[in-house]
């Protein structure tokens, strides 16, 4: 059987670390790498 999932890929807009939240779903509150609470704003 295949099936098709579906997840986001986050990318912080002050360091340019990407990656795709652990629940595959719901964009995080901080990044990942430089934990800024401002990571997807410009």
């Amino acid at each position: 059987m295949i099936r098709k999932i579906t997840v986001i890929e986050c990318e912080c807009e002050k360091c340019g670390y990407k990656w795709i939240p652990k629940d595959g779903k719901t964009p995080p509150k901080i990044c990942g790498k430089c934990k800024s609470y401002a990571w997807n704003k410009a």
